[in-house]
């Protein structure tokens, strides 16, 4: 079910970052892997203790939580504003 997501955040990052398409894309794939490494071994856990509600219902959460934060992104606002030519010191 999470992978019928996926394009939504790529095309979402690349919509925000813009030219910084590549560096965004990359600390958008580091983050899903910081989740994969931190995550296998809470599920391992709590699945081999028998609490597969609770695998089930923390992945949800973070899952939601994911959401709530892909909508506080407003891609029309730069991350930055980059400087102009014209605003060049003069030496």
């Amino acid at each position: 079910m999470v992978e019928l997501t996926e394009a939504a955040y790529w095309g979402g990052t690349m919509v925000v970052a813009r030219a910084d398409c590549m560096s965004a894309s990359g600390v958008l794939n580091t983050g899903g892997n910081v989740g994969g490494l931190i995550g296998i071994p809470i599920v391992a856990y709590l699945s081999g203790s028998g609490h597969w509600t609770a695998a089930f219902a923390l992945g949800a959460v973070f899952a939601l939580l994911g959401t709530l934060l892909w909508f506080g992104i407003d891609a029309d606002k730069p991350l930055f504003e980059l400087p102009s030519k014209s605003s060049k010191l003069s030496a």
